[in-house]
Parts: C-alpha cells; sequence; structure tokens
C-alpha cells in the first residue's frame, strides 16, 4: 500500500526535491502554549514577514510591479499572457499585505527597506489612472482584478483609501465600475466581480453599480450548492477546493462587507457554512497536509482562509481549538516542506518548485493566493495565550469579541 500512495505521489509530480525553507524560522517551538503544533502567533508573524520581504525584493518601488522569474519548460509553452497578469501578480501578493498590515498596524518588515504598502497603492494609482504612461486601460473580457483593492479599502482605509487624492478615488472606483460590468467566466468568477458593489454605492457619487445583475450572479452562486457544505463551480460539476478558496471564502468575504446581501443570504450562508466546518476536518492529515486533488492546488494554505472567516463573522461551528490546530498545521506543513524557494518566493507547485503543477491559467504569483489565509490574524485564532494586541484596523465583529477570552486561552 505504501508503495502504490509513493508512486501516485511521484506520477502526479506534486511533490519537489526543495524541501526545505531558504530561511528557517527564528521562533521557536513552544509545545506548551500550542502542544500538537508547536506554532503561535509569533510563527504566524515571522512566515508572513519573510513572504512580504521575499516577494518585495522583486517589486519595482515605483510603479508597484513585479518581475518575478520568468516560467520555463513545458509550462512557458502553456502560459497565458492576458493583458492582466502583471496586475495579478501584484493583486495575489498584495493580499498579504493588507493581512499583516491591518492586523499588526505596521508599515514594514524585516528584510525590506521602506514601506510594504506604498508599491502597491503607486501600482493601483498608476494603473487606474488613465493619463498615466502605466495606464492599464479598458480591462479585458473576463479580466479578474481588483477583489484585493477592494478588501484593502474595506478592511483597513487608513492605508489603502484615505491616501489617495481625490482624482486618484474617483479613477479607482471608476476601475470598479468596469469590472463590476465586465463580462466573466460562469463560474467563482462572479465573486470577483460582484465584491466592490459596496464600495461602487458609497464612494462613486450615484454611479450604477450592478448590483441587480449581481444578486442574480449570487443566486446562481449558491444554486450550485449540492449539500454537505459543498458546492460545484459551475460547468465543473465535479468537487475540490475551489469549494474552500472561492466559495467559502468569499460568500464570509460578502457576508462581512455587503450589508444588503448579508440581510438577503445571511441565514443561507450562515447554515452552509455550519454543514461546511463539520467535514471540513477529514480534510487534514495528522501531518498537517491537506489532501492534495483539484485544481489550483498551487494556492496551498489558502484553503484554510474560510475558517478564519468564519471566526470574523460569528459563523464558526468548530471548537476554536480544532481551528488553530488545523490552521495552524497546514501552515507548518507546507513551510517545512519548502513552500519558500531559495529565491525568497512562493513558486508554482506544492511542496517546493514544481511547474509540471499548474494549469495553463496559472501565472507566477497565483501562489500568493495562499495569503488569504492569513485572516486567521484578524480573527485573533492565532496569538498568544491569553495576550492582548492592538490593531490599526480591528476587524472582528462586536458579537465575535465576546469569543477572544476562549481563543487566547486555547492551544494548538
Amino acid at each position: 500500500m505504501r508503495k502504490i500512495l509513493l508512486y501516485f505521489i511521484i506520477a502526479t509530480g506534486l511533490l519537489s526535491s526543495n524541501v526545505l525553507s531558504a530561511n528557517p524560522l527564528k521562533v521557536k517551538e513552544n509545545k506548551q502554549i500550542s502542544p500538537y503544533t508547536g506554532y503561535t502567533r509569533a510563527h504566524w508573524l515571522e512566515i508572513t514577514e519573510q513572504l512580504i520581504a521575499g516577494a518585495l525584493n522583486y517589486v519595482n518601488p515605483e510603479t508597484g510591479i513585479f518581475d518575478l522569474p520568468k516560467s520555463t519548460g513545458a509550462y512557458l509553452d502553456l502560459e497565458d499572457f492576458r493583458n492582466e497578469n502583471q496586475a495579478r501578480i501584484m493583486e495575489r501578493i498584495m493580499v498579504g499585505v493588507i493581512i499583516y498590515t491591518t492586523a499588526t498596524g505596521k508599515d514594514e518588515v524585516p528584510g525590506y527597506k521602506g514601506s510594504i504598502t506604498k508599491p502597491f497603492i503607486k501600482a493601483i494609482t498608476r494603473g487606474t489612472d488613465p493619463e498615466n504612461e502605466d495606464y492599464w486601460g479598458d480591462p479585458d473580457p473576463n479580466d479578474q482584478i481588483g477583489v484585493s483593492f477592494a478588501l484593502g479599502i474595506y478592511a483597513c482605509p487608513k492605508r489603502f483609501w484615505d491616501p489617495l487624492t481625490d482624482k486618484q478615488k474617483k479613477n479607482l472606483v471608476n476601475f470598479f465600475r468596469k469590472q463590476s460590468f465586465n463580462t466573466t467566466y460562469h463560474n467563482n468568477h462572479y465573486f470577483f466581480h460582484l465584491f466592490a458593489t459596496s464600495l461602487i454605492e458609497k464612494y462613486g457619487n450615484g454611479i450604477e453599480s450592478n448590483r441587480e445583475h449581481h444578486t442574480h450572479m449570487i443566486n446562481r452562486l449558491l444554486g450550485w450548492y449540492r449539500g454537505d457544505g459543498w458546492f460545484i463551480d459551475g460547468n465543473n460539476r465535479g468537487f475540490d477546493y475551489y469549494n474552500l478558496w472561492g466559495f467559502q471564502l468569499f460568500n464570509q468575504m460578502i457576508y462581512k462587507y455587503d450589508p444588503a446581501w448579508k440581510e438577503q443570504f445571511g441565514n443561507k450562508i450562515q447554515d452552509i457554512a455550519s454543514r461546511f466546518l463539520k467535514v471540513v476536518p477529514y480534510q487534514y492529515a495528522r501531518s498537517g497536509g491537506h489532501i492534495p486533488w483539484g485544481r489550483s492546488l498551487t494556492y496551498r494554505f489558502a484553503s484554510n482562509a474560510a475558517i478564519g472567516w468564519t471566526v470574523i463573522n460569528n459563523n464558526n461551528t468548530l471548537s476554536p481549538g480544532m481551528a488553530r490546530r488545523i490552521l495552524s498545521g497546514d501552515l507548518k506543513y507546507f513551510w517545512e516542506n519548502g513552500c519558500m524557494g531559495e529565491n525568497g518566493l512562493l513558486n508554482i507547485g506544492y511542496w517546493g518548485k514544481n511547474q509540471s503543477l499548474a494549469e495553463t491559467y496559472i501565472v507566477p504569483g497565483d501562489p500568493y493566493f495562499a495569503m488569504h489565509a492569513y485572516a486567521a490574524f484578524y480573527s485573533r485564532l492565532i496569538t498568544r495565550s491569553g495576550r492582548k494586541r492592538k490593531s490599526l484596523c480591528p476587524l472582528t465583529s462586536p458579537e465575535g469579541r465576546s469569543l477572544l477570552t476562549e481563543l487566547n486561552s486555547l492551544s494548538m
């Protein structure tokens, strides 16, 4: 049986010979606080800081555009070179920066000199300005850019909205409007186009947000629910991790940031989430790793993202200890098996770099979708036992604050 399993792993090309992280962690494991994983909030912070610094070493600080190593081998012939790709690389990396700055109040990390938010603000303001030489132009059909820009404004406007000039704000809202009316694939991509609806209505001075259409799309998305917390992804009638890092993640983000849709769909989202959380522990092995199957496996620990968001929204039905065990166990599994390469990047692959794992739609920045898992910082599931922290933009709901004493006293 072991030989069969080994042959399966080799045949699917999931693993890599690069099985050690480029930079060992300075923080020591604490089995008193976290008897299962030894991981504390300090481990999460150090890993996040290394991943942010590693990526920012490839950014042009004046344009905010990243120059990541080019793809090689067979994948180079398959790679999708649409115009959105450079912006998409930047946007995926931005997820980790949004979460880190919001959760800690910091705008710098060890290993990178300067503000970690400014490169992204420069990229967005230049790319959405028709008078700038770096203007992105109108989005191509099916372009998916914009979710991270919106998340930054929702989560921490002091960093990602207030510093913009009136002209820059108008340009960005106009970009959201274009994406709101853009065509999209008939699958989880609906979420990418509807997420900024509340921002358009709040800051757009009366311009149309396309809410009625997007409400129909949410109905369609929820219509793909098949029970026990599981969705099919449109025409793809199979079940894989898009249930986690597509549907469960974005359902919770909509629940958090759009009051109208929370009122309309909130009860159904809560019910689906509770059923999902009953089965999600069975996807993880004792090692902490999750069962690898389906598309976009290079997103790695993004599979955990929805758990932190359910706590933020007071929708979590897992015990806090189980939630923290899953979150830290999966992060540790990938970190200790080389998800960060010697080049300081999250490369396309599963453990380490392995471009044979990439579908044609994957671009070099896509592995940073994994940074969505750091929503656990928002929820304070990952924190030192008994210690309070201050945040620049705290996100926990009033109801969720009642969980803090219990959360802080539990171990992983």
